[in-house]
């Protein structure tokens, strides 16, 4: 560099070379030879230049040991054995001097402490700590002298270690952030540096919630912040958004149940529909920490409840087949529906349903309602049951709607027989009432004589003429009572009789009998009751008496009026109860003509066709009754009816019906049809007799009017007659 002493050309650096390495020889030479030779000749060098780069591909790398002549040099080991003696010699004397000489030598970049006559070593397994975390730092002391004191140097700072005993010492470091290196002091002696490694926390920054409520609630979405326990309505959509710190995942649990969810840019969401109550919990992870910081919480599921209904019944004051209901339906949130409904059963099976909505507010949480039912509309037939109720229903979105039923009330629909029973109960209270209000208007006419002839020879109302009075004028109205009462049974019998198939003459007979009722008591008889009483009052006797004669024949026409009208309806019961026994009669026919054709074409089972033949059975039996009975009612008659006893005829369908029924029992349907069907038509024979007795006894009923009317009419030619001829013998 600094040119001093004499330098090798190019070339003789080459022949150098070439002595040394045996693949290149003169090829180096030549080369530069070449190289001069074309800086001569600038104009036509092309073909020397190509022949340099020949030289230099020949030119590859040569290994540099191939310079070196082992064989050469085998001579000059006899020097190395001196020195190596040496180096051994210490190494199995005092090997610390080797070891602790070169330790610097390959440690350059640490620090080298001046060797101390005791040991630092930290008792801590791992130094590793999450961050926030605290630590304490166990240090021990070993060798023959030991200091007093020991510090730690932590970063700039120095501090004092806790002395345990002699020999342990412990520092504890809180909320550690980032790695720390901490190097120990004492007697002047230091340690080699401690490396304390922190490892990142997972932290969970804020967590929000949005919550999406089912539509039939009719809430908007709602967003929560910092979000903990909850309060929801069952069928929620909840939505859990994180916003994390060092984080790599989520664990989230919810009802047990685990979810790993992913984290990106700091951010995660997970979702769920909750419908009971949950719990949950969120725990932030990453790569390094395995420690939890787990968030539990609560929700608390609201369910939607269960509607509710109450309903009030009262039946129609004229007919006992309407009802009136009202009633009030109630539910958290609203309802879907409101339904009246009822079935109709025979032998505990139902045989018709029928269902209609009523009209209320579905978004309000309390409707008000009325319906009213007339039964007739469900025409049911005699015997079956009717069970109604009424039925709410909420809008549940979620687990569908929850219905809620009233209670279940039914309604006997009566059989025949139980229907005529009822019928004639009633007929007979309505004329036991009758004969009780005609044994006191007969009570009240001889009395209201008596106390008026006892008025006769005295000059003025005494005391206990005035006791009498207001006896009879209790009566008086007991009496008028008794014949409200009356009227209000008639009202209630013609009610009862509403379903049974009348004629149009029978309909009319039943009106004209209520018009009589309904009159048999005027206003002039409460008049004079009213009359009288102030007339004793004033003690007037004159006029008393004239009033108490009144009284008298008031009470001998309302007798007479009652006698008159209860044997019309005496008649009018037996025309009916005969109508109702040809009505049943005619039905019973139809249906054991069905059965025989059953039996016929066994279209049912041996042991239904039995119990249907039973059941005719019994039906007949119990028309044979009745018409025992009606036939007591027809001699009650003041006029009896052209009725005739059918005793033999309904004995002779009984027997044919007894004989289908046993025929059943041998399996012989063919017998057994034919049996049924001759007693259809024995049924039909009778049906019609009957029918021809009440034809005739209808004529005979219209002639003895006619014939009243004519005498009727004579009585009233005889009366005026002998009017006029008074008339004149008092001009004369």
């Amino acid at each position: 560099m600094l040119k001093l002493g004499k330098r090798l050309t190019f070339d003789e650096a080459s022949v150098i070379i070439g002595n040394h390495f045996s693949d290149i020889k003169d090829k180096l030479l030549n080369t530069l030879q070449l190289h001069r030779l074309s800086e001569n000749q600038p104009n036509n060098n092309h073909l020397i230049i190509a022949s340099i780069d020949q030289k230099i591909l020949e030119l590859k790398p040569v290994p540099f040991y191939t310079a070196v002549s082992i064989n050469d040099n085998k001579k000059y080991l006899k020097y190395l054995f001196i020195p190596l003696s040496i180096i051994l010699f210490i190494a199995i004397i005092a090997p610390a001097i080797l070891r602790e000489g070169t330790n610097s030598f390959f440690k350059y970049d640490e620090y080298i402490a001046p060797k101390a006559p005791f040991s630092f070593a930290v008792l801590n397994k791992n130094l590793t700590v999450t961050q926030g975390d605290d630590i304490t730092i166990n240090l021990k002391l070993s060798g023959d002298e030991l200091p007093a004191e020991i510090y730690v140097e932590d970063g700039k700072n120095t501090y004092k270690l806790q002395k345990e005993n002699i020999s342990k010492f412990n520092y504890s470091i809180k909320n550690i952030q980032s790695d720390k290196k901490l190097v120990f002091k004492g007697g002047g002696f230091s340690s080699s540096g401690f490396t304390l490694t922190v490892k990142p926390r997972p932290e969970l920054l804020n967590a929000t919630a949005t919550l999406n409520f089912p539509a039939y609630l009719g809430k908007k979405t709602e967003q929560v912040a910092n979000v903990g326990d909850m309060l929801l309505p069952e069928g929620t959509r909840v939505t859990w958004n994180f916003k994390t710190g060092q984080s790599s995942s989520i664990l989230f649990i919810l009802n047990g149940i685990e979810n790993n969810l992913k984290v990106e840019d700091n951010e995660s969401a997970f979702n769920a529909t909750i419908k009971n109550n949950s719990k949950y919990s969120i725990t932030p992870k990453n790569q390094y920490v395995t420690l939890r910081d787990s968030l539990s919480h609560q929700i608390t599921v609201v369910k939607d409840q269960v509607p509710g209904i109450t309903v009030e019944e009262k039946p129609d004051s004229v007919s006992n087949k309407a009802l009136y209901f009202s009633g009030q339906v109630t539910d958290d949130y609203g309802f879907s529906r409101l339904s009246f409904k009822y079935n109709i059963k025979e032998n505990n099976r139902i045989v018709s349903s029928f269902a209609k909505n009523i009209a209320i507010k579905s978004n309000v949480t309390e409707n008000t309602f009325f319906y009213f039912w007339d039964l007739k509309t469900a025409s049911a037939k005699p015997g079956q049951e009717i069970e109604y109720y009424f039925e709410v229903a909420d809008n549940d979105g979620v687990n569908g709607a929850k219905v809620t039923r009233s209670e279940i009330k039914t309604f006997k629909q009566p059989t025949k027989k139980e229907t005529a029973e009822q019928v004639n109960a009633s007929n007979q209270a309505l004329k036991q009432k009758v004969q009780s209000a005609i044994r006191l208007a007969n009570t009240i006419e001889k009395e209201s004589k008596k106390v008026a002839e006892s008025l006769i020879d005295k000059k003025q109302i005494s005391f206990e003429d005035k006791k009498q009075i207001e006896a009879l004028l209790n009566k008086q109205k007991q009496l008028d009572e008794a014949v409200k009462e009356i009227k209000e049974q008639n009202d209630k019998n013609i009610q009862q009789q509403e379903d049974q198939k009348q004629t149009g003459e029978l309909l009319e007979k039943q009106k004209q009998i209520k018009d009589l009722f309904d009159n048999v008591l005027d206003e002039k008889t409460r008049e004079l009751l009213q009359k009288l009483q102030n007339l004793m009052n004033e003690k007037n006797k004159d006029q008393t008496q004239n009033e108490l004669s009144k009284m008298q024949l008031d009470n001998k026409t309302l007798k007479n009026e009652l006698d008159r009208i209860l044997e019309l309806y005496k008649q009018l019961e037996f025309e009916q109860n005969l109508q109702t026994d040809i009505n049943r009669l005619n039905e019973l026919a139809k249906e054991q003509k069905e059965l025989a054709e059953q039996t016929k074409n066994k279209k049912q089972d041996n042991e239904s066709l039995k119990q249907k033949q039973d059941a005719l059975n019994k039906e007949m039996k119990d028309l044979k009754d009745d018409l025992k009975n009606l036939e007591e009612k027809n001699k009650s008659l003041e006029r009896p009816n052209p009725f005739e006893n059918a005793e033999k005829d309904v004995q002779d369908i009984q027997k044919e019906q007894q004989d289908s029924k046993d025929a059943l029992d041998k399996k012989d349907s063919k017998n057994a049809s034919q049996k049924q069907q001759k007693a259809g038509e024995q049924m039909e024979k009778l049906s019609k007799k009957m029918s021809d007795m009440q034809q005739q006894g209808e004529e005979m009923e219209n002639n003895l009017n006619a014939k009243e009317l004519r005498r009727l009419l004579e009585n009233l030619l005889t009366t005026s007659f002998d009017q006029e001829k008074v008339m004149l013998a008092l001009k004369k």
